[in-house]
């Protein structure tokens, strides 16, 4: 049967291609043909599960598997993902295993992996930076992976290489481009790198001699095929369309919202879809909370101000409303990237929508009110249109401010300039509620009766 259509694990759905490239790596490492796969790409587009494939098929093979994951907790212990590759292995290894596999060069990397002194021979270590402690170790654990691979192919898989400490990265590129002839294959899962932030890792990902997988986000067919088999029911094109929208076509996203859909008793049709929008499943936003809890203080708190400005916000804009300086505010960007919260490019976008809600609906009514409030003063200043202000007016208390009531009827004008009458009303009826002056609240009524009667006149006159 064919894994890569089941229905259980939603990551493999539209992976035919990737898995047969991984798969093609394990057979080229059986005929001692080395190489690299790096599958890259954003938090939940199924890279770990690619990685458990490869290591499940390289098991059944009867390969050897060394297996590691990097964190951010551990993102500054040197050679920590090298550790976790061998140090096991080599600690429970019978004397006379043990010995075989640290023969040699290999001797070099012992002191890594055992504790016991590192050894240097009287001969200096082949190659460029022979003096150079580090190379040495490098060398050592290059021929540690061989001797390894004597016996049967070696894959050496490593799970989100982006938080790989720089000494392991730089261990694992130096093995990486001398596996030609060898029985071992590399296989690397990875969110996008950036070379600036994490130039060892960037620098082993991007090599061009490495097979570089994008698993692509699901198509409509797929999301469609997981609404209905996830809400045991025919899905409603518009329903599917919202999911997508809302998980983007990432597996592991999709799933947690329909998760969340399942629970609440949502059906997938054309009704619900509005809905779909609001929902924040509870796994995500708890993981997305503890991403954000493990970053600095600045990020954080832009992430916060970002989730109240959204999608499309102005650099400037998010340093005012956060408080932070402009080397702060890089900072704090580059660290939200890097945790896979906001998008990298020029335009300031989170990489899912779920992330903003999740982000923004932890935020406290009283901090809620008070970033809206914010927001639309520092847009007001700087002349944004009114209808962007007003969004932000739209999340506040009405107060009896004469001029939230005038902007407010500004954004009904420029919303009806547009053609969304829908949109002018409900700008009205907030402006109602402020309320105005009464000398004003006659013009409001009517301008707020002609919006709302504006759709009905359209749609006789098609008729």
């Amino acid at each position: 049967m064919n894994e890569t259509v089941l229905a259980g694990p939603d990551e493999l759905l539209e992976r035919e291609l990737e898995v047969e490239r991984v798969r093609g790596a394990l057979r080229a490492a059986g005929r001692r043909e080395g190489g690299v796969v790096v599958i890259e790409g954003p938090a939940g587009i199924g890279k770990s599960r690619l990685l458990e494939i490869g290591q499940s098929r390289a098991s059944d093979l009867g390969f050897r598997v060394l297996s590691a994951r990097a964190t951010e907790l551990e993102q500054g212990f040197p050679f920590g993902v090298v550790r976790q590759l061998f140090e096991r292995v080599i600690t429970e290894a019978e004397t006379a295993d043990r010995d075989q596999w640290l023969s040699g060069a290999a001797a070099l990397a012992a002191g890594l992996l055992t504790g016991a002194p590192i050894v240097v021979p009287s001969a200096p270590s082949p190659g460029p930076g022979s003096d150079d402690p580090t190379y040495a170790w490098q060398h050592g654990l290059y021929w540690l992976a061989s001797n390894l691979s004597a016996d049967s192919p070696l894959v050496l898989a490593v799970d989100d290489l982006q938080w790989c400490d720089a000494s392991s990265a730089r261990a694992l590129a130096f093995i990486a481009r001398r596996l030609a002839g060898q029985p071992i294959a590399l296989i690397l899962a990875t969110r996008p790198l950036d070379p600036v932030t994490t130039p060892e890792a960037a620098a082993l990902a991007g090599d061009p001699a490495a097979d570089l997988l994008r698993p692509a986000p699901l198509s409509d067919a797929a999301v469609a095929l997981l609404v209905g088999e996830r809400l045991a029911a025919e899905p409603d094109p518009a329903f599917v369309r919202a999911c997508e929208k809302v998980a983007g076509g990432n597996p592991f996203l999709l799933g947690e919202l329909l998760d969340e859909a399942a629970a609440r008793g949502f059906e997938p049709t054309a009704a619900a879809a509005p809905r779909v929008s609001s929902l924040v499943p509870r796994g995500v936003a708890n993981a997305v909370l503890l991403r954000l809890a493990r970053l600095p203080a600045p990020a954080s708190g832009l992430a916060r101000t970002l989730s109240v400005l959204g999608d499309g916000a102005q650099v400037s804009d998010a340093a005012r409303l956060s408080g932070l300086g402009g080397t702060e505010v890089e900072g704090a960007m580059t660290s939200l990237i890097a945790a896979g919260v906001i998008q990298p490019g020029g335009t300031i976008r989170f990489t899912h929508p779920i992330l903003r809600s999740a982000i923004y609906g932890d935020l406290s009514p009283a901090e809620r009110e008070r970033l809206h409030c914010s927001a639309s003063k520092i847009l007001e200043e700087r002349g944004a249109p009114a209808k962007q202000v007003a969004a932000h007016v739209m999340h506040t208390e009405p107060g009896a401010d004469a001029s939230a009531v005038t902007l407010l009827r500004e954004a009904a004008t420029e919303a009806l300039a547009l053609g969304d009458a829908g949109g002018a009303a409900t700008f009205l009826a907030r402006a109602l509620d402020e309320p105005p002056e009464a000398d004003e609240r006659k013009a409001l009524v009517l301008e707020l009766g002609l919006a709302r009667a504006a759709p009905v006149t359209r749609r006789r006159s098609r008729r």
